[in-house]
């Protein structure tokens, strides 16, 4: 509740209209309860989560390597961070989280008040 009030003191000494104030504000609301349900549900890298099992481990271990997603190149190398930004650019999955969060993004805008704005 803090983190809500700070944003929305913050935000109401700004020159945005209101509608795009209140947007801030669910969005920063919807980003910071998504990110605590997810931190309890996503696990970390397969080889290094203390969740799983030994068979769950490796059965998820081999199904990102038949999925060719990897952190080390053909000749055994960790893959550097920007190579590792332009491997990801390339993966259509990229693509679709941009597309479905700009989606559902473009669709709130339509159906709040801050579509009315003039």
């Amino acid at each position: 509740m803090f983190i809500l009030t700070t944003v929305s003191e913050i935000l109401l000494f700004t020159n945005l209209p209101p509608n795009f104030t209140d947007l801030a504000i669910d969005i920063g609301a919807a980003t910071i309860g998504w990110a605590l349900i997810a931190s309890f549900i996503l696990l970390d890298f397969p080889a290094t989560s203390k969740r799983l099992s030994d068979r769950e481990r490796y059965i998820a271990i081999n199904r990102l390597i038949g999925g060719g997603v990897t952190v080390r190149s053909e000749d055994g190398l960790t893959n550097s961070k920007t190579k590792s930004f332009w491997l990801a650019l390339r993966d259509w999955r990229t693509w679709g989280f941009i597309f479905g969060y700009m989606g559902t993004f473009l669709t709130h805008i339509a159906l709040s008040d801050a579509g009315h704005i003039c």
